[in-house]
C-alpha cells in the first residue's frame, strides 16, 4: 500500500504532461563551476572525477520540476547507469563526487565528512560556491546508504545539505538513487518545501543503443568497420523479429546490461545473430534471449580450453577423452565467484570435478590460472583494482546459478556479504534469471536478494508488492509488479519456499508475510525498514541492532509473533517508528513489554471477540491465499483444514468466514461438501481478484468491510 504522500506525487505526474528530456535541457542551469579543492585521499566517499568517462545518453522523463529548484533528483531502476551518468556529470561539470554507499550517514556527517577532505578554508569557499553556482555536488548511492544508515540517517543528511544551500539561487546539488530512495527523497523536500526537479533514467533509444556497443566496443580495442556496424545492426534486427518490434523489444534494447552482454558476445562471423535465429517459434521471452546469449558465450569458453587441452594432453595422456566434464557451464560459473572472492584459482572448489585423473588434475588447475582471468565473464584486470564481473548482466546470470543450487547457496552469499556494499543491490535479472534456473523454488535465506532484484522493476509509476504465505507445511512467495498509470498488472511470479520454516528478510515495503514459521528480521551490518507492511509469524527474531518501522496513510503496519520475540544481539534493538497516526501501528507479541519503543502500539490479533479492518484484511487475505492453490473447478481447500487451522476457536475469524459465505463469495458444493470454494466472479463483484490479492485492494475490501460491519 503506497503512502498517500507518494500516491500523490505519482498521480500528479500520471495525469501531466509528459516531458521527455536531454541531458543539456536538465542541466541547462548549471554554470561554469570552480573545481573543488579535495585534499587527496582525505576521505574514501568524496573524490574529483579527473578522468572523462564512456557515457551514452538514454531517455530522461521529467517526474517533478519546481522552477526555482535547488536539488536535481535522477531516479531510475536498478542498472540503468545511475553512477556513471553522476561521474560523467562530475567530470563535466567539475563536480565533488560524494559515493554515499562509502560512509554511514547521521548527525553532522555532511559537515563533518566535507571538512575532512577540504578543511576550513577550502570548505567555506566551496559552500559559497555552491551557494553562487559556481559549485557542484554529486551524491550517488543513496539506496545503499539507507541501507547502512536507514532513513533517520538519510534524513538527518538532508537536512544539512538544505541549510547549507539555503540561500543557492541555482541548481548544483544533484542526487542520484533507485525509485524507492528516490521517492523517500522527494517526499523529504515536499515536507520541507525545498523547491527540486526530478527525472528518471530511461531506456536508450536504438540509435545510442548501438553507440553504446561501439563505443564499448572500442574500449576492448575493437575498430568500428562497416562490417561490425552491419553485425550490429543485424542483432537488432533479429531480437525485434523476435519480441515483435514493440514496447518490450525496445526497453529490452535498451536496456544497458542487455547492451553489455551482445558486445560480449560480439563476432565478426554472426555466430550470435545466427544463435538467436534458432529461438524464432519459440515461446520467446526477453529472459531468454539474454540466457541464450551467456550460455552461447559459457559454451564459447569450454570450447577454447577444451580446443588447447587437447593438444597439450594429446601426447601426455592420450587416454584421457572425457571432455564433457572439463570446464563445463556449472564449473565456469562456480570458479568465476570464488576467483572473485578468493582472487585466485584454487584446487579446492565448492565444484567437485568427478572423472578426471588425478595426475591431470593439477595440470588441469594450472592452466585454469591462465584461462579463467581472462574469461568474458570478468573485467580486464589490467584496468581495475579489483576482480569484478564484467557488468550486472553476467553477475546476476552467476549468482542466480549459483543461488538456484544448494550445494552453492552458501557461497552465493559469501559474494554478496564480502563484496562492497553497491554489490548487495542485484539488478531485477537476477530475480528473471533465479526463475529459469530454480524451477520457481527458493529457500527463505536467500529472499532478501530475491526481493532486492525484484524492487530493482520498479519505477516512478510501477510498484512492486511481496506476499508470503503458507499452508500448513507448505510456503509460497507472490512477487507481483503493477502499473499504477495503466491501473493493470504488468506481470507476477510465484516461487515455492522449500527448506525449513524461516524465512530472513533486510527489509520489506508493501508486502505481507503470514506464515507458519520463524521470521527473521534484518541483519547485522544495516537498518531494516518495514513500511507498510504485514509480518505475521510462530515466532519473530530480531537480527540486527536498528530497526525502522513506518505507516503511511493509506496503509499499516502489523507485527504479529505468537511467541516472544527474541534478540539475536544481548542489546534490545534501537526501534524508530514514524506514522501518519499511531493506530496504523500494531505489534501483538507476548513480550512486548521488553520494548520500550513498542509499548504504545500494544495490540491482542487473536483476541476471540471483537472486530477492526486490519483484522479483517488480514484474515480474508488469509482465505483467498489458502484457496489460490486450487482444483480444476475452483478455487478451492479442504473444509476441515480451514476450520481447524486456520479458524480455530477464534470467534473473530468465525464471524468473517460466515460472512464470506453468507454473501456467497465462499461456497460448499454439495457434490464435494468437504470443500470450501471461492466464487471468483463473486468476488470480482467487490473489485477484487482472488490471484492477484498480494495488492491489498483497499476500495475493494473497504466495501466488504463495510457490508460485514453492519452485519455485526
Amino acid at each position: 500500500m503506497l503512502g498517500e504522500l507518494h500516491y500523490n506525487i505519482i498521480k500528479k505526474y500520471i495525469t501531466g504532461e509528459k516531458r521527455k528530456m536531454t541531458l543539456e535541457g536538465i542541466l541547462s542551469k548549471l554554470r561554469d563551476c570552480n573545481e573543488a579543492q579535495v585534499l587527496e585521499g582525505a576521505h574514501p566517499s568524496i573524490a574529483r572525477i579527473t578522468q572523462e568517462l564512456f557515457y551514452v545518453q538514454p531517455n530522461y522523463e521529467e517526474i517533478h520540476n519546481s522552477r526555482q529548484a535547488k536539488f536535481i533528483l535522477f531516479s531510475a531502476p536498478g542498472a540503468s547507469g545511475k553512477s556513471a551518468l553522476a561521474k560523467y556529470v562530475a567530470y563535466k561539470h567539475k563536480g565533488l563526487y560524494w559515493d554515499l554507499a562509502k560512509i554511514t550517514l547521521g548527525e553532522n556527517s555532511f559537515h563533518g565528512t566535507l571538512w575532512r577532505a577540504m578543511k576550513q578554508d577550502k570548505l567555506y569557499q566551496y559552500f559559497s560556491d555552491l551557494k553562487t553556482g559556481n559549485g557542484t555536488l554529486i551524491l550517488d548511492a543513496f539506496d545503499e546508504a539507507e541501507m547502512i544508515s536507514g532513513r533517520s540517517g538519510i534524513e538527518y543528511f538532508l537536512k544539512d545539505l538544505a541549510e547549507a544551500t539555503e540561500s543557492s539561487i541555482y541548481p548544483t546539488v544533484l542526487l542520484f538513487a533507485r525509485t524507492e530512495s528516490a521517492t523517500f527523497i522527494a517526499e523529504f523536500c515536499e515536507k520541507n518545501s525545498i523547491e527540486y526537479a526530478r527525472y528518471e533514467i530511461g531506456f536508450f533509444e536504438e540509435y545510442n543503443a548501438k553507440e553504446f556497443i561501439r563505443k564499448k566496443l572500442q574500449t576492448m580495442n575493437k575498430a568500428i568497420t562497416s562490417t561490425v556496424n552491419s553485425c550490429i545492426d543485424e542483432q537488432f534486427a533479429v531480437i525485434n523479429r523476435l519480441l515483435g518490434n514493440g514496447d518490450v523489444a525496445k526497453s529490452f534494447l535498451g536496456y544497458a546490461p542487455v547492451l553489455e552482454a551482445l558486445v560480449q558476445s560480439f563476432d565478426e562471423e554472426r555466430n550470435t545473430v545466427k544463435l538467436l535465429e534458432k529461438l524464432r517459434g519459440n515461446d520467446v521471452t526477453t529472459t531468454g534471449i539474454i540466457y541464450s546469449i551467456l550460455e552461447y558465450l559459457l559454451k564459447r569458453e569450454h570450447e577454447k580450453v577444451c580446443s588447447g587441452l587437447k593438444e597439450k594432453w594429446g601426447k601426455e595422456y592420450p587416454e584421457f577423452n572425457n571432455w564433457d566434464i572439463v570446464y563445463c557451464l556449472e564449473e565456469q560459473m562456480v570458479r568465476i565467484v570464488e576467483y572473485i572472492i578468493l582472487g585466485e584459482v584454487d584446487e579446492s572448489s565448492f565444484y567437485s570435478l568427478e572423472g578426471m585423473p588425478t595426475e591431470i588434475y593439477s595440470d588441469y588447475i594450472e592452466s585454469l590460472k591462465v584461462f579463467l582471468p581472462q574469461h568474458p565473464f570478468l573485467q580486464n584486470l589490467t584496468k581495475n583494482e579489483s576482480i569484478e564481473f564484467t557488468g550486472p548482466a553476467f553477475r546476476d546470470y552467476v549468482l542466480a546459478f549459483v543461488l538456484s543450487k544448494s550445494e552453492y547457496e552458501d557461497l552465493a552469499l559469501e559474494y554478496f556479504s564480502d563484496r562492497s556494499v553497491t554489490s548487495h543491490f542485484p539488478s531485477q535479472l537476477l530475480f528473471d534469471f533465479y526463475v529459469v534456473f530454480s524451477e520457481a523454488e527458493m529457500t527463505g535465506k536467500i529472499f532478501p536478494l530475491l526481493y532486492d532484484s525484484y524492487k530493482a522493476k520498479e519505477t516512478a509509476t510501477k510498484i512492486a508488492s511481496i506476499d508470503i504465505s503458507s499452508m500448513g507445511s507448505e510456503k509460497y512467495a507472490m512477487f507481483r509488479l503493477d502499473d499504477l498509470s495503466a491501473l493493470k498488472k504488468v506481470e507476477d511470479s510465484e516461487l515455492y519456499i522449500k527448506g525449513d520454516n524461516a524465512v530472513y528478510i533486510s527489509r520489506l515495503a508493501n508486502g505481507n508475510i503470514d506464515i507458519e514459521g520463524n521470521v527473521y528480521i534484518g541483519d547485522s551490518q544495516n537498518t531494516c525498514r518495514i513500511c507498510n507492511s504485514a509480518i505475521i509469524a510462530q515466532q519473530l527474531y530480531l537480527n540486527t541492532v536498528h530497526i525502522y518501522i513506518e505507516a503511511r496513510q493509506p496503509g499499516s503496519c502489523l507485527l504479529v509473533s505468537e511467541k516472544d520475540m527474541v534478540n539475536k544481539y544481548a542489546d534490545v534493538p534501537k526501534f524508530e517508528v514514524q506514522s501518519d497516526a499511531q493506530s496504523l501501528v500494531k505489534v501483538s507479541i507476548p513480550n512486548i513489554n521488553n520494548y520500550y519503543k513498542l509499548r504504545p502500539y500494544k495490540y491482542d490479533f487473536e483476541a476471540l471477540d471483537g472486530d477492526d479492518y486490519l483484522r479483517f484484511c488480514m484474515f480474508v487475505k488469509k482465505i483467498m491465499n489458502c484457496l489460490r492453490k486450487h482444483r480444476k473447478d475452483a478455487p478451492a481447500k479442504d473444509k476441515e483444514f480451514i476450520d481447524n487451522e486456520i479458524i480455530s476457536k477464534n470467534q473473530f475469524k468465525y464471524k468473517v468466514m460466515q460472512f464470506l459465505i453468507n454473501k456467497g463469495i465462499i461456497y460448499i458444493d454439495s457434490k464435494q461438501s468437504y470443500l470450501y470454494k471461492l466464487d471468483v466472479d463473486r468476488l470480482t463483484e467487490y473489485g477484487l481478484s482472488w490471484v492477484g490479492f498480494t495488492q491489498d485492494d483497499n476500495k475493494g475490501l473497504l466495501k466488504l468491510y463495510g457490508e460485514f460491519s453492519k452485519n455485526e
